[in-house]
């Protein structure tokens, strides 16, 4: 079934994800690269949150945000305790929520709208790729970036760092 195939990547993924989040460090929350980028604690926090994003791909076939307004799924936290906690129970809820979702389900369209323009429709299976794992690991990327401009250990993800 595609939802255990699923679940497989995203297992992996979350793990490499923990990793990279058990590192921020909050006291350096508003750091920024550049004026154009996230804090340091925003991106974390963004990160942290994109396993709530799978969820709401899952209980429903669309997704409307209107611009201005905050997103339910979207929290922000200001330790590294509770970025974990918050982080962790997403990763759990969203792991058993994909359990016995049938191929059937995975391949119904799935629309994102922000405000009530389309910007997109794809298959549920699709929308979950690329709007949460591949979103999730083009910010972590940029998280690493920031820990190592912040001379944080950056840890290895698909094999070891220059720091392992």
């Amino acid at each position: 079934m595609i939802s255990d195939q699923l679940r497989k990547m995203f297992t992996d993924e979350f793990a490499g994800t923990r990793k990279v989040l058990e590192r921020v460090d909050f006291s350096k929350y508003d750091f920024k690269p550049h004026a154009k980028s996230f804090s340091f604690g925003d991106l974390s926090n963004h990160v942290a949150n994109l396993p709530n994003w799978g969820m709401l791909m899952l209980k429903a076939n669309e997704f409307r945000v209107n611009p201005g307004e905050k997103v339910a799924a979207y929290t922000t936290s200001k330790s590294s305790e509770e970025l974990l906690e918050r982080y962790d129970k997403a990763t759990a809820d969203f792991l058993a929520g994909l359990e016995g979702i049938d191929d059937a389900k995975m391949q119904e369209p799935w629309s994102f709208y922000v405000g009530d323009q389309l910007v997109f429709t794809m298959p549920r299976v699709a929308a979950i790729k690329n709007s949460v794992m591949k979103h999730m690991i083009h910010h972590r990327g940029q998280l690493t970036v920031y820990l190592r401009m912040n001379d944080i250990a950056v840890p290895g993800l698909y094999g070891p760092s220059a720091d392992e």
